[in-house]
């Protein structure tokens, strides 16, 4: 049995689209709500995923779990360990490995270009427009491959073989899901003035033809890493 452990840490900001690839390659999924639930045993598995949330890595004294999720990180980042880091998992991964996490000038909420480089996995997204929702940012480490940027912040990376750091949200599905984001986040799109309006109408344009350009990815890389990886040392 293939075992994909999941660290959610609120309830809307689930694994999405990448559940699909998932179970269409045997894999069985076991979901952790940080907040609440035991994370000893969490990096257990062939492949784990942390996934965002509205509070920052430099939070770790006010949300303790943060700091047990870094441990986990380290351990994994240091044993090449199947993993992907999407947002806050992101940031998490880029702090472990030397970068400082620090809030950008400007939140990037909404739909926006990326830029990829040629012969990645990321290089069907080159020049579309992405689904993001953050506002912390960071700068490259000598441990990263940094492998896609917007016009503002860098936008996904590689560490090792097998772990994948996604700054913007591939996992995003589209449709009517943009209203949890919505009501979820409805007093930051207020505090930073977003267009909820354009939002929707974006929303339309651009996520369909996004599950496709997830969907390859997310084969790309579950296809691609070493999923005999399980030993921590």
């Amino acid at each position: 049995m293939k075992k994909a452990n999941v660290i959610q840490h609120i309830l809307f900001e689930g694994i999405g689209n990448i559940e699909i690839a998932l179970l269409q390659r045997g894999f069985t999924i076991f979901n952790y709500y940080a907040p609440t639930d035991d994370l000893s045993n969490v990096s257990d598995c062939d492949l784990l995923i942390i996934l965002g949330a509205p509070v920052s890595v430099n939070d770790d004294k006010i949300y303790p779990y943060l700091m047990e999720e870094k441990q986990i990180l380290k351990q994994r980042v240091l044993n090449d360990l199947p993993t992907i880091g999407i947002c806050l998992g992101a940031q998490l991964l880029a702090e472990v490995t030397g970068s400082k996490i620090y809030s950008g000038d400007v939140k990037e909420i909404g739909w926006h270009e990326i830029y990829s480089n040629e012969n990645t996995i990321l290089s069907h997204f080159n020049n579309e427009m992405a689904f993001h929702w953050h506002g912390d940012t960071f700068d490259a480490n000598d441990k990263m491959e940094v492998i896609a940027k917007s016009k503002l912040y860098i936008q996904a990376f590689i560490i090792g073989k097998n772990i994948l750091g996604l700054q913007f949200h591939p996992e995003y599905q589209g449709g009517n899901e943009i209203e949890k984001w919505l009501i979820g986040h409805a007093c930051e799109l207020n505090t930073n003035k977003i267009d909820v309006f354009k939002m929707r109408t974006d929303n339309m344009l651009y996520s369909d033809w996004y599950q496709s350009l997830s969907s390859k990815l997310w084969a790309q890389y579950l296809d691609n890493i070493n999923l005999g990886l399980r030993t921590v040392h």
